[in-house]
C-alpha cells in the first residue's frame, strides 16, 4: 500500500484561492503580530504572562508554537495540521482571557482567529478524513490506495484502477457567457467558468483526478488553440494549467494577427490589381489618342502643303491659298483638341472609378473589423454578467459555510459555557460578521466586473458607430 501524499484536496478553484489568501494573511499576522512580540520579550507580552502567573517559560513556548504554526500555515503540506494546532492555541488563549485574565471583550480576538483557523483546517483536511467529501469534488482522490467496499484502505487489483484514456479527456470550449469544460459525448458540461484560464485550470484538475488524459482548448472561432497531455494524479496541475493558458492565449493572438494580416493583404492585393488594370487602360487610351493626334496633325500638314503647291503649280493666289491653309490648320487644331478632351475625360473616369472601388474595399475591411470588435464587446459583456453571477454564488456559498461552521462552533461553546454567554457568543458574532463581509466582497467584485464588461461593450459600439 502506498503512503498518502500531501497534495491538497481538490476543492473548487475559487475556494482554493480564497483559502490560500486567508492562509497567507493569517500566517503573517500570527508570526509578526503574535509570535514575534513573545519571543523578543516586548513589555506587553511579558506583562500578560506575568499576570497569568505560571512563568515566562510559557511565553517562549507559546511564541515558538505560534511561529511554527504561522510558517506551517503558509505551506501546502503542513497547512492543515498547522491550522488545527493554532485552533487549539486560540482555544487556550480564549479560555485564559475569559477566566484567568478576565479580559472581557479581548476574548473576541482569539475566538475570531480560532474560527478562521478552523475554516482553514476544514478546507485543508487530508483525503482520508471522513468529512473530506464535503469539500472535494466528485472525482476520486489520487492520494493513496482507494478503500475497498467495506471502507478499509488497501490495495485493489490493478485492472480495477485502469481507465480508458479517452474517458478523462476534456475539451475547453467558449460559450456565449463564458467557457465550459466538456467530455466527449456527454450530455452536460463537466464544469463552467467565466474565463478561459479558470476553465483550463478546472479541466486540468479533472483530468489529473480522473486518471490522466488530454486537454483540448478551442478558440472563439471553433479552431483548436492548444492540445496538452495531463498525467494522472499530477501534483503540477497549476503549472500545467498556466502553461496551457499561456500557449492558448499566444496561439489566439497569433491567429488573430495572421487573420488581420491576411485581410489587409487581400485588400492591398485587390486595390493593387485594380490600380494596375486602370493604369493599363489609361496607358492604352493615351497611346490611342496620341496615334489619332499624329494622324490628324499629319493630315493637316498635308492640307497646308497642298495649298502651297497650288500657288506654285496652279497659279492660285497666295492670299487665297494662305486663307485655305489657315482654315485647314484651324480644323486640325480643333480635331486635336477634341481628341485630347475625350482622352482626358476617359482617363479621369477610369481614375475615379478605380478610387471608388479602392474606397469600397477599404470600407468593407473596416466594416469587418468593426463587426468583430462589436461581437467581442458583446461577448465580453455577457461574460462579465456570468462572472458577476458566479462570484455572487461563490460568495453566498462561502458565506453560508462560514455561518454554518460558526453556528456549530457557537453551539459547542454554548454547551461548554453552560449558556452563560449565549446572547453575546463571540464565535457566533464573529462568524456572522465574516459571512457578511465575504458575501459583500464577492457581490461588489461581481458588480464591478459586470459594469466593466458593459462599459467595454458601450465604448466599442460608440467607437464603431454600431
Amino acid at each position: 500500500m502506498s503512503a498518502p501524499s500531501a497534495t491538497r484536496p481538490s476543492v473548487s478553484p475559487a475556494l482554493h484561492r480564497t483559502l490560500w489568501v486567508l492562509q497567507i494573511l493569517l500566517g503573517l499576522f500570527i508570526v509578526v503580530a503574535s509570535a514575534a512580540p513573545k519571543l523578543v520579550g516586548e513589555a506587553s507580552a511579558v506583562q500578560i504572562f506575568t499576570d497569568i502567573g505560571i512563568g515566562q517559560w510559557l511565553r517562549y513556548l507559546v511564541g515558538v508554537l505560534e511561529l511554527a504554526g504561522g510558517i506551517g500555515l503558509m505551506t501546502r503540506r503542513y497547512a492543515g495540521p498547522a491550522a488545527v494546532g493554532l485552533v487549539l492555541l486560540m482555544i487556550g488563549a480564549a479560555l485564559t482571557q475569559a477566566f484567568v485574565l478576565h479580559g472581557g471583550a479581548l476574548v473576541l480576538t482569539p475566538v475570531v482567529l480560532g474560527v478562521l483557523f478552523g475554516l482553514v483546517a476544514a478546507g485543508r483536511r487530508p483525503p482520508g478524513d471522513p468529512h473530506h467529501e464535503a469539500l472535494t469534488s466528485v472525482y476520486p482522490s489520487c492520494d493513496g490506495d482507494p478503500p475497498d467496499r467495506h471502507g478499509r484502505s488497501g490495495a485493489v487489483p490493478q485492472s480495477s484502477q485502469r481507465r480508458e484514456p479517452a474517458m478523462a479527456d476534456r475539451h475547453v470550449k467558449p460559450v456565449d457567457d463564458g467557457w465550459t469544460v466538456e467530455k466527449q459525448n456527454a450530455q452536460r458540461p463537466s464544469a463552467k467558468a467565466g474565463t478561459q484560464a479558470e476553465a483550463i485550470t478546472r479541466a486540468v484538475e479533472i483530468i489529473a483526478k480522473d486518471g490522466g488524459g488530454n486537454l483540448v482548448v478551442y478558440g472563439t472561432d471553433g479552431s483548436v488553440r492548444e492540445r496538452r497531455s495531463v498525467e494522472a494524479c499530477s501534483d503540477a496541475t497549476t503549472g500545467t494549467a498556466a502553461r496551457a493558458t499561456a500557449s492558448a492565449t499566444g496561439t489566439a493572438a497569433a491567429d488573430t494577427a495572421a487573420k488581420a494580416a491576411d485581410t489587409a493583404g487581400r485588400a492591398a492585393d485587390e486595390i493593387g490589381s485594380d490600380t494596375a488594370t486602370t493604369a493599363r487602360k489609361v496607358a492604352g487610351e493615351t497611346r490611342s489618342a496620341a496615334a489619332k493626334a499624329g494622324d490628324t496633325a499629319k493630315t493637316g500638314a498635308e492640307q497646308v502643303a497642298a495649298e502651297a503647291r497650288k500657288v506654285s503649280d496652279n497659279g492660285k493666289k497666295p492670299e487665297n491659298a494662305g486663307r485655305d491653309a489657315a482654315d485647314a490648320a484651324k480644323a486640325t487644331g480643333e480635331r486635336l483638341a477634341g481628341t485630347a478632351s475625350r482622352t482626358g475625360r476617359q482617363v479621369a473616369g477610369e481614375a475615379t472609378a478605380s478610387a471608388e472601388r479602392s474606397a469600397a474595399t477599404l470600407r468593407s475591411v473596416a466594416g469587418e473589423g468593426a463587426d468583430t470588435a462589436v461581437r467581442s464587446a458583446d461577448r465580453a459583456a455577457r461574460v462579465g454578467e456570468r462572472v458577476e453571477d458566479d462570484l455572487d454564488d461563490t460568495g453566498a456559498r462561502l458565506a453560508r459555510k462560514l455561518h454554518d461552521d460558526g453556528e456549530r462552533a457557537a453551539v459547542r461553546l454554548d454547551e461548554f459555557a453552560l449558556r452563560l454567554y449565549r446572547p453575546l457568543n463571540p464565535i457566533r458574532f464573529g462568524s456572522r460578521v465574516a459571512a457578511g463581509a465575504v458575501a459583500t466582497a464577492f457581490g461588489v467584485t461581481g458588480a464591478v466586473t459586470s459594469r466593466a464588461g458593459k462599459l467595454f461593450q458601450s465604448g466599442t459600439r460608440k467607437a464603431t458607430g454600431r
